[in-house]
């Protein structure tokens, strides 16, 4: 290859052996260009930034994801998403149903081995095709990790970094463009929460079968004739179906759809919701047609029955929109995504999903007094806490499991009417979502950090007589290679950017992962990126010194995330000496600085101002005290009615990495201990007579009275 001149410093990648010149006539992303000849047949790496990217010059795509126009004296001219392109015949080419939930955690499902919630419909996906069981996003909020997902690359990459960033975002080439430009037809129903320049060329029209609907407010700021936002569509829809009527004695009304909810214990404002004066306030506003002057609170904090009927919630309106459009696009080859806005709050659902899930039969989260000692999101007004008590958390988690439910009879709504037109078979279908909910683990709420509830999702794919039937892939993976398995899947491969490598042959088991993968947030004072291999999860900050707590928690023996290994006596020591069935002689420091190097690379591939300054951070290692660890739950008993019993609790139930002195105490339906039954402070063994039949919820914390305590659950019956 002969190559002179310079050429933003990609690596080039010939066509076959054709003498070819070009020049960059725009970079999209990039203020650099130049110009470029090469006589084509080898590849050539050239440095940039320290870094070695990929430019395909017949498609016009760039490894990082940088759409570049040129020109081509021997080429005809190339389009923005790419030259002549090997396209597959309409008989040969399979659909896309693309269903996307927001803020739904990879263990809210039956197939994850969540034993309370019911989503039949979910499981019946994944026992049909692959579940994702580490799938986790690459940033944990709405708007970059949807953004990543369509655009392949990562929040830094497509400038999209909060969920502020989607009107001044640069436009990118997307997965969905790819195929509606290569003969694919295509809608997007629902939640869209990406720029909306993605959805429309750069002559502002859409290459969509119909245009995309945007969410309020964060639209274009010259919207096209005739389309409205989502929010105003429906809002025009209830006021048609079911109009706004005068606020009862209970119910408040919820800012999203300005329509009155009876509100719960889990509601910011449940003791408001019977005060007479802010009722007769909030009716008279809503007479004077003022509704959206009525007090309302942070969706985060809405919780209730919503008063709706079921088939008119905004998850009903999003799948009849689904099913219209797949009547429309039955018969040519299509790309249809159908984004369902729940579970994300406000948390409310009509009924019959409202109250599915009884609060009282829903378990706390093992770390819902976790104090966070030694976590990186220990402040004692952290804004991601909860409002209330453990009484509200359960309440809030039963809403959730309610909209998740809906969700689910959605989707096997959805999935029946593939199979009544006969296009399932020729279907690549995928489950997933754009971020979790902490949902009271470690005492917090919502998302935007990286806790397991939070970035830990559901991901899954089902395509018939390709994806075989009951794959479960354990690699870890990011939202962020779905452009690249959708390409590779629908015939066009090679088209994705490079930061999007497609998780086929892990489903084929033709590669093993063996990587790591990473997750973002836009903060200089707490964690800004997460480096997971899997096993080990580094939550560092992108500061060379500051920017908050580092952390290394080891999943496989803490899967609730309690002891920071950074911070504890084992820091530079085996984990061998921590759990005495370790093999190997792992050292948590060593493997922190080993994910910080895995990190430092992917921070340069994807261009990132942050990159040298997380290769120079100096890890804190200095010990705090932490809380103890529920490492072994204990099974339920029985115990004879009128008769002494007695419960021990087993060696190895609880860990203090401190080696702290514990101390017992117990709890029975969550309440104080009746006279007939003694927890011993010293070891934890638990007496009684019970005095008649029952069934009881026994709690036995361990503390540690430096830090704070653990507990486990258990279920004990009288016979």
């Amino acid at each position: 290859m002969v190559a002179r001149g310079r050429l933003c410093g990609l690596a080039l990648r010939g066509l076959g052996d054709a003498h070819f010149a070009f020049r960059i006539t725009s970079c999209f992303g990039d203020s650099n260009c130049a110009e470029y000849n090469q006589t084509a047949g080898n590849d050539v790496a050239i440095t940039y930034r320290d870094s070695v990217r990929e430019f395909y010059p017949h498609s016009g795509m760039v490894g990082v994801g940088r759409r570049i126009a040129f020109e081509q004296p021997q080429i005809p001219k190339t389009p923005l998403t790419g030259a002549t392109r090997w396209k597959p015949k309409t008989a040969d080419k399979l659909n896309l149903l693309m269903i996307i939930s927001d803020q739904h955690r990879w263990d809210c499902l039956g197939e994850a081995g969540n034993t309370i919630i019911h989503t039949p419909n979910l499981d019946q996906l994944a026992r049909d095709g692959a579940h994702f069981t580490k799938a986790y996003t690459v940033c944990p909020i709405c708007a970059p990790s949807r953004t990543s997902m369509l655009a392949g690359q990562s929040p830094e990459q497509t400038k999209v970094r909060g969920n502020g960033d989607l009107t001044t975002a640069p436009r990118r080439m997307t997965y969905d463009r790819v195929l509606l430009e290569s003969g694919w037809s295509g809608e997007y129903k629902g939640k869209y929460h990406s720029p909306y320049q993605y959805t429309r060329d750069e002559h502002d029209k859409t290459y969509y079968s119909q245009p995309v609907q945007w969410m309020n407010g964060k639209g274009p700021s010259n919207p096209p004739k005739g389309i409205q936002s989502l929010t105003d569509t429906y809002r025009s829809y209830l006021d048609l179906h079911e109009p706004l009527q005068q606020l009862l004695p209970g119910q408040l009304l919820d800012s999203c759809y300005r329509r009155p909810y009876w509100a719960d214990v889990a509601d910011l404002r449940y003791e408001q919701a019977f005060n007479k004066s802010l009722l007769a306030l909030s009716n008279h506003l809503i007479r004077q047609g003022h509704a959206d002057k009525v007090p309302k609170s942070p969706q985060q904090n809405v919780n209730g029955r919503l008063a709706l009927s079921a088939n008119h919630s905004y998850s009903a309106l999003t799948l009849d929109d689904a099913m219209a459009a797949l009547d429309r696009l039955k018969g040519v080859p299509f790309a249809l995504t159908v984004s369902f806005d729940a579970p994300h709050p406000p948390f409310i659902t009509p009924y019959p999903f409202y109250g599915m899930y009884p609060s009282g039969s829903i378990p706390d989260p093992t770390t819902v007094e976790d104090p966070k000692t030694a976590s990186p999101y220990h402040h004692p007004h952290h804004p991601r806490s909860p409002s209330g008590d453990e009484a509200q958390v359960r309440q809030q988690t039963s809403n959730y499991y309610g909209m998740i439910a809906q969700n689910d009879k959605m989707v096997g709504e959805l999935l029946s009417r593939l199979d009544q037109l006969n296009l399932a078979s020729r279907t690549l279908v995928i489950y997933v979502s754009d971020h979790g909910e902490m949902l009271g683990d470690h005492h917090m709420q919502s998302k935007n950090i990286f806790y397991e509830g939070s970035v830990h999702i559901p991901l899954i794919m089902r395509l018939p007589g390709v994806i075989p039937a009951g794959k479960v892939v354990s690699e870890p993976v990011s939202n962020m290679a779905l452009f690249g398995t959708i390409t590779d899947y629908l015939g066009l491969p090679g088209l994705a950017p490079s930061t999007s490598e497609s998780l086929r042959p892990l489903i084929e088991g033709t590669k093993s992962n063996g990587s790591v993968i990473f997750s973002f947030w836009d903060t200089d004072v707490e964690p800004a990126y997460m480096a997971l291999d899997g096993r080990f999860k580094l939550m560092i900050g992108r500061k060379e010194t500051g920017g908050g707590v580092d952390a290394l928690y080891d999943l496989q023996n803490d899967p609730t995330e309690v002891i920071n290994l950074l911070r504890s006596p084992y820091v530079s020591r085996p984990l061998s000496q921590l759990h005495p069935h370790e093999k190997d002689d792992i050292v948590p420091l060593d493997k922190a600085r080993r994910l910080q190097t895995a990190l430092v690379d992917w921070l340069e591939d994807t261009g990132s101002q942050y990159a040298s300054a997380v290769a120079k951070r100096q890890m804190n290692t200095g010990h705090i005290n932490q809380v103890p660890l529920l490492v072994t739950p204990m099974p339920d008993v029985t115990w004879r009615v009128g008769q002494p019993n007695t419960l021990t609790i087993p060696a190895g139930t609880f860990l203090d990495v401190d080696g702290d002195h514990l101390t017992f105490s117990g709890t029975l339906d969550r309440g104080n201990l009746p006279q007939w039954l003694q927890v011993h402070p010293d070891d934890g063994r638990v007496r009684g007579t019970p005095p008649s039949k029952g069934r009881y919820l026994l709690r036995l914390t361990a503390t540690d009275h430096k830090a704070g305590g653990a507990f486990v659950e258990l279920q004990l019956e009288a016979k």
